[in-house]
């Protein structure tokens, strides 16, 4: 039995103007109904930015040794934090472009100045 969540990040969306990415966004969100952030995206103007960080940050910032850091105090294993890190960057681009591969056979515009993470 399909259960439907209500999601606050999903329903506090400010969506001004329908796009296509918004289509894209519910199909991918009807993947995982349960879970519909699993395979989401989402118009960052349509979103408050509290929490959300540009990608790119990784690398320019000190938010990913921050994350690892924080990691490394609960689990105190550089190998697991490491590859839980790099699990997650992987999901947050390659599971949501993958997907709309298949469903739509497209994908929109994955740049890393296109991309931001909620965490």
């Amino acid at each position: 039995m399909t259960v439907l969540i209500e999601d606050p990040l999903i329903a506090g969306m400010a969506i001004e103007r329908t796009l296509p990415l918004h289509e894209s966004s519910r199909r991918l969100r009807e993947l995982y109904p349960e879970c519909p952030r699993v395979y989401g995206v989402a118009v960052v103007g349509d979103l408050s930015r509290r929490r959300w960080w540009p990608l790119a940050e990784a690398l320019s910032a000190d938010r990913l040794q921050g994350m690892f850091d924080a990691a490394m105090a609960e689990t105190g294993n550089r190998a697991a934090v490491a590859q839980q890190l790099a699990a997650t960057f992987t999901h947050v681009v390659i599971g949501r472009v993958v997907p709309l591969l298949v469903l739509e056979g497209r994908a929109w515009d994955t740049g890393l100045e296109n991309l931001w993470v909620h965490v």
